[in-house]
């Protein structure tokens, strides 16, 4: 795939391309950001704007920002913890997906900014113009011609993978991914301690954004290691460095260490075999290929625009191999080989314990996965590895096409299979504005007035029973993501929750749970606490009768409080529930 020399053929267009302006590298940074504006809306850039966020994995990367802004000791080791969230077991921003290093980078501004600021949208901006960038920088190593780069770069933006994605947003962070193939394809400029450094510092920002890339990333990292040490002790320098590298920052940032690391899931958050081509509705042109329910884990298709590249390269390779004609090769040997182990090994482990090809299962591995259980449990969604071999093959298609046309038919092809890409994936690039989302959006704001100010009289919002996700702690009272618009108030007015969602969690949270259940049944009520009651706990508990409290109705949901207390809150419930 690398290719070392010169653009097609090593033509004078591509060689005199070799030192670009800068301009080139702003220009695309600006146009990967122009898309994600384009295709997410002006709303995403709006700090107060969180009706769009509080649905789905979005939410629990934006509530976990949301409550760090009021802890205490925020930059204590883990980094970013929250123990206000999900009360008594406490959180951080490791384990609500909030992208640690991005939100503790923006903390210190907390005081300066208002009650509510979202970064979401910033973010997603953010991938999108890195993707941009690293993705011009890489085509431009392929190919030494800045203006082909840039075409093909509008393409890589465009791809569904990432689209696909837009709303785990650490999850959108593949820029890392090709940032490491750039280093993987740069030559050695500043010995093997530039290297080092710049590998240590993407596994840094990777830790801090999610384990998944930082397993990706350490991967492609010691894989460039094994192509270029000169000796097994300078390799076995680099890969000890890596390792050491990430976790020690996996552990700094709260990812290890701190809660169970296992999880159920593992062999059906997988990729397909057909994984690259199967547009699982991405496209109106390819049909969809039968899959398992969980493998949209593993979505890799690359696109129309892609495929037709592919198959306009083929067509050239044939035409080459018919005229005879020279084409310059592109440079293998031991670099390109660590690369394709590394990519192959991933591979191999997103289709995890049943290979399917469609619907129908070629291979059982679930005999040798057991034997290494509970490792691959904690890579449970080993679908998402599919990911290098999606960007290598990107790569490699665009830098073969450009070794075997000129530089206007380059630009020409591509340009078609971008054309292509848009109209066949239109239906979706039309409906990813966050003002659609926010008008379908179930979960909202509460509106009444009484939760305006309510932590100046309050420390703590309880559901009960509690609503944490993924667990057994709410006794299927509510929907997958009820606790949402509580945590929402509970990170504006400083208070303490019980409720929320969170990737792994430590100790037995269900039982924790009971007890806050339990003592609200029993009539023991805090003064300085906020109940919201199931229809269930509310009849259990018989509060809604008893002198110890005072229950109402606000924004359709049961809310009580001990009585005895004069608060605003406390008045606005003097209604009854009726």
């Amino acid at each position: 795939m690398i290719d070392d020399g010169a653009g097609a053929a090593g033509t004078p267009e591509s060689k005199a391309g070799a030192r670009p302006s800068p301009r080139w590298s702003v220009a695309a940074f600006a146009a990967g950001a122009a898309f994600a504006v384009l295709s997410f809306g002006a709303m995403a850039l709006d700090p107060g704007a969180v009706q769009w966020l509080l649905i789905s994995d979005r939410g629990q990367a934006f509530l976990g920002w949301h409550m760090v802004r009021h802890a205490k000791h925020p930059f204590a080791l883990p980094l970013g913890s929250i123990p206000d969230y999900v009360a008594p077991h406490g959180a951080s921003l490791a384990l609500t997906d909030s992208v640690p290093w991005f939100s503790l980078l923006l903390l210190p501004l907390s005081p300066l900014l208002p009650s509510v600021f979202q970064h979401a949208g910033i973010w997603l901006v953010l991938c999108y113009g890195l993707m941009a960038l690293f993705s011009f920088r890489l085509l431009l190593r392929l190919s030494s011609d800045p203006l082909t780069s840039f075409v093909a770069t509008l393409l890589v933006v465009i791809n569904p993978v990432l689209l696909f994605r837009r709303f785990h947003l650490s999850l959108c962070a593949h820029w890392m991914i090709v940032a490491t193939l750039l280093l993987y394809a740069a030559p050695l400029r500043g010995g093997v301690a530039r290297e080092r450094t710049m590998a240590a510092l993407l596994l840094v920002l990777a830790a801090g954004t999610h384990p998944y890339l930082t397993v990706m990333v350490l991967g492609l990292v010691g894989a460039a290691a094994w192509a270029r040490s000169r000796s097994w002790q300078e390799l076995g320098a680099s890969w000890l460095l890596y390792l050491v590298t990430s976790a020690v920052a996996l552990w700094a940032f709260g990812y290890l260490g701190h809660a169970d690391l296992a999880a159920p899931g593992f062999g059906e958050f997988s990729a397909n075999l057909l994984a690259l081509v199967d547009p699982d509705g991405w496209s109106r042109v390819v049909p969809d290929v039968p899959s398992g329910p969980g493998e949209y884990e593993g979505f890799g298709f690359l696109g129309v625009g892609v495929l037709l590249v592919i198959s306009a390269d083929l067509a050239l390779l044939l035409r080459d191999r018919a005229t005879r004609r020279p084409v310059t090769p592109p440079r293998s040997g031991p670099r390109v080989t660590a690369l394709l182990v590394v990519v192959a090994a991933f591979t191999t482990f997103a289709l995890a314990s049943h290979v399917r090809l469609g619907d129908r299962e070629l291979i059982d591995l679930s005999r040798p996965y057991a034997l290494l259980a509970p490792l691959p449990s904690i890579l449970r969604a080993s679908g998402r590895f599919v990911w290098p071999l999606y960007y290598v093959v990107v790569f490699a298609a665009l830098a073969s096409l450009r070794r075997r046309t000129s530089r206007a038919g380059y630009v020409a092809i591509v340009l078609l299979a971008l054309c292509a890409q848009l109209a066949d994936g239109w239906p979706r690039y039309a409906t990813q504005d966050v003002a659609l989302m926010a008008l379908t959006n179930p979960y909202r704001p509460l509106r009444a007035p009484a939760w305006r100010r309510i932590g100046a009289d309050y420390r703590e919002i309880r559901l009960i029973p509690p609503a944490v996700v993924d667990t057994v702690c709410d006794e299927g009272s509510y929907p997958r993501f009820h606790y949402m618009p509580w945590a929402f108030v509970a990170g504006r007015e400083g208070m303490r929750i019980n409720s929320g969602h969170l990737s792994r969690y430590a100790g037995d949270v269900a039982a924790r749970c009971r007890e806050q259940t339990d003592a609200v049944l029993a009539g023991r009520l805090e003064p300085e606490v906020v109940y919201v009651l199931s229809p269930a706990a509310l009849a259990a508990s018989g509060l809604g009768s008893s002198r110890s409290a005072r229950c109402g109705i606000l924004d359709g949901n049961t809310v009580c409080v001990a009585a005895g207390r004069d608060t605003d809150l406390a008045r606005a419930l003097a209604g009854g529930l009726r």
